[in-house]
């Protein structure tokens, strides 16, 4: 599960975190999309064709494409935008934006492998009005869903969400005023071309963090520290597993800011992991 939480009242949302395959940015100018990575879903840019090459698609040579992911620095970076040409303005990952139609015009077909293994081709055709065209298929056409998901269903959400394996969209998000950090597993890159599942905490958008080490935590200033907006700001690094008791050691001396919309500032203090036993932090 994953678990939306608000500084001043507390759990608001607790959530399975795997019956989904896809989220749709659902923000007035938004964009982006991502995977659900924390399945062991993967994403891939079709490297043999573009978007008119649909009734073609294959997995041949799969094994040295690469796989594309979301990042763990900002909900707007999703792993289908993450092959942006930032040579052009215009240009989203999976698609281009047109001047004339203020249209966002799919370009790219993605093969994705689901959590249960199996294989789909899929293509992002339009997003057009606040809503998100687009169809996928077994790799042979077969099975062809063609669809849409809508922003004005998931109105004051960060994402509305899909599942390629129901055929079905999900509102499984609490309102983004409603919450500011979501403990949950994610995926982070360990280092270039190593990509691991994490558990930690990730920060709603327009909050900050500071990240404050080796400090006697009950007296530090937050005024000592920068802040940060990266959604990541407090991860997953603050434990660490111990190989000789089988267990979670919890960094010391360590605390974060967290700076809200508002300007108030919280203190937060990680004091354990019970590990994927029971998930809790």
């Amino acid at each position: 599960n994953q678990s939306y939480y608000h500084l001043d009242n507390g759990e608001v949302s607790n959530v399975d975190n795997t019956n989904w395959d896809l989220a749709f940015d659902a923000s007035g100018y938004g964009s982006a999309i991502r995977i659900n990575g924390m399945t062991g879903t993967k994403l891939f840019v079709y490297p043999n064709g573009d978007a008119s090459n649909w009734a073609s698609v294959d997995t041949i040579g799969i094994t040295t494409w690469n796989e594309i992911t979301n990042s763990d620095l900002s909900w707007g970076a999703g792993a289908f935008n993450s092959t942006i040409d930032a040579n052009d303005p215009f240009d989203l990952g999976w698609g281009v934006y047109s001047m004339i139609t203020h249209h966002i015009n799919g370009d790219s077909v993605h093969v994705i492998q689901l959590s249960n293994g199996d294989y789909k081709k899929l293509l992002m055709t339009k997003l057009s009005s606040g809503n998100y065209d687009f169809k996928y298929a077994n790799l042979d056409g077969s099975n062809e869903v063609v669809t849409t998901v809508s922003k004005s269903n998931y109105a004051g959400k960060n994402f509305g969400y899909y599942s390629i394996q129901n055929d079905s969209a999900l509102d499984r998000e609490p309102t983004s005023n409603s919450w500011h950090l979501v403990f949950t597993k994610y995926i982070t890159q360990l280092y270039p071309g190593m990509n691991y599942g994490v558990t930690g905490v990730l920060t709603n958008n327009g909050l900050e963090v500071a990240k404050a080490e080796n400090v006697d935590v009950t007296n530090v200033d937050h005024n000592n520290f920068s802040f940060t907006n990266e959604i990541n700001g407090i991860g997953y690094s603050w434990k660490s597993f111990n190989m000789g008791t089988f267990s979670y050691d919890i960094q010391d001396s360590l605390c974060y800011f967290i700076k809200d919309a508002s300007s108030s500032i919280w203190k937060l203090e990680l004091t354990g992991f019970d590990g994927s036993s029971t998930g809790g932090i």
